[in-house]
């Protein structure tokens, strides 16, 4: 890896043929530009598993441990938070710029003002939207996402370095969707670059990440064969929220309606996603380990639940438990299946006489419940039973977990 400038971009497994899509239509226009795809899944991608762009390995991106990264955040929002490790990597490896693309994006057009805005400024931003909303109400709701859309980053080598740093481990530690804490994934963080980045630029064509949030300020039409987003040309459409199976709706984000221009854009995006499919499922049926999250499972073969996630990114954990997908007295599992005493009106601690242990857990679901606190609010005492049933019966199924999370009760 050394050159001018790289594309790079992240999949989970699910989103590999849109990444496909990606990948192809950047070679249409931009055949002389390097790109690279980063896969989140056990396989070693092979060369021809993103279309021919490069596939980089999760392994050689320098995350700091690394074993708790993946733990820590879902399939999809590892394919997230791994943007400036990417983008620092290449950086490291020579190029003098990089520009991160999200896999759900579609060039359209050349993108030759886009790169050289990359390759001449520190820092490049895509703001969500370039002119007030029609409503406060929608601006409210954008500020709630971040003024920027982290699905367009670009970099040069200096004056970003420090702050790929910086941002990633921001991401690192704390990459959720919690708009009540102030986070959005990876995005709200970048509201800050501008101040930290001297030189940090923002996208200044129409026709780069064109999307739901910003399609009454340029809406997408067809001339002469030509994709225009206003009177700009339409370069890179970002099918955010995109769900193939309900192609009547543009975004599971939002309830704006197809236009006539919309639904044949995201029919022909749709036909080209579709194309990809049959491609990546001979490349899963190859691989004998399975495309799957790198770490979906714990050793003992139960699937990993996200409250055992989330229980872990609060730093309840620590690092004392090493990997934490390991079995076995001492491990992290262990710890979750330990059993504890918090009832209301009383400390927390180890199980005491009297009462019915309740396993870290489920002390972790009931504590953050409302609903379960009322409706059990003696969880270790004289509600245990009730609440053990509950368990079984609901709360078994609401947060998926593997039989071997459920206490005995008999």
């Amino acid at each position: 890896m050394s050159g001018d400038l790289a594309i790079l971009t992240a999949a989970a497994f699910p989103f590999r043929s849109r990444a496909r899509v990606l990948v192809r239509s950047l070679r249409r226009f931009h055949p002389e530009v390097e790109v690279f795809a980063l896969s989140v899944a056990n396989s070693d991608p092979g060369p021809e598993a993103f279309a021919g762009a490069t596939a980089v390995r999760l392994e050689n991106l320098g995350i700091p441990d690394l074993p708790g990264f993946l733990f820590r955040y879902t399939c999809r929002v590892v394919a997230i938070a791994t943007k400036p490790f990417l983008l620092a990597h290449a950086l490291d490896r020579g190029y003098s710029s990089a520009l991160f693309l999200d896999a759900d994006l579609w060039v359209l057009d050349g993108l030759g003002g886009l790169l050289q805005q990359v390759r001449s400024q520190p820092l490049t931003l895509s703001s969500h939207r370039s002119t007030p909303a029609a409503t406060a109400t929608e601006e409210l709701r954008l500020l709630r996402a971040g003024t920027f859309n982290g699905g367009v980053v670009g970099v040069s080598a200096g004056r970003s370095r420090r702050f790929l740093d910086w941002w990633g481990s921001r991401v690192h530690a704390d990459c959720r969707m919690a708009p009540e804490a102030g986070l959005h994934d990876d995005q709200r963080w970048l509201d800050l670059a501008p101040g930290f980045v001297a030189g940090c630029g923002i996208v200044d064509d129409a026709g780069v990440n064109v999307a739901y949030w910003n399609l009454d300020e340029r809406p997408v039409v067809r001339r002469g064969g030509r994709w225009f987003a206003g009177t700009a040309p339409l370069r890179l459409f970002h099918f955010s929220g995109f769900d193939l199976r309900n192609v009547t709706q543009m975004s599971r984000h939002s309830p704006l309606p197809l236009t006539a221009a919309t639904a044949e854009l995201f029919a022909e995006y749709a036909q080209a996603v579709v194309g990809e499919e049959a491609a990546v499922a001979a490349d899963s049926a190859q691989d004998e380990g399975g495309i799957e999250y790198l770490s979906s499972h714990f050793a003992n073969g139960a699937p990993i639940p996200e409250v055992a996630r989330s229980l872990y990114a609060k730093g309840a954990s620590g690092a004392a438990f090493g990997d934490p997908t390991r079995c076995g007295p001492g491990s992290y599992f262990d710890w979750l299946l330990k059993p504890v005493v918090e009832c209301a009106g009383r400390s927390s601690g180890e199980a005491s006489r009297g009462s019915l242990p309740l396993p870290r857990l489920w002390l972790e679901i009931h504590g953050a419940r409302p609903d379960l606190q009322r409706a059990f609010p003696e969880p270790c005492g004289r509600d245990r039973k009730r609440f053990a049933e509950w368990e079984h019966h609901y709360g078994r199924s609401e947060y998926s977990l593997d039989s071997g999370f459920l206490p005995d009760i008999a």
